[in-house]
C-alpha cells in the first residue's frame, strides 16, 4: 500500500485514460 501511496493523481487518471483507450478501440474496430 505504501508503494501506491507515492503514485501521484496524474499518473492515475493518465493511466485510466489510456486503460479506456486500449478496452474501447478493440470494441469500435469490431463494430
Amino acid at each position: 500500500m505504501s508503494e501506491l501511496g507515492r503514485i501521484p493523481r496524474d499518473v492515475m487518471a493518465e493511466f485510466r485514460v489510456t486503460l479506456r483507450t486500449v478496452m474501447f478501440l478493440p470494441y469500435e474496430e469490431a463494430l
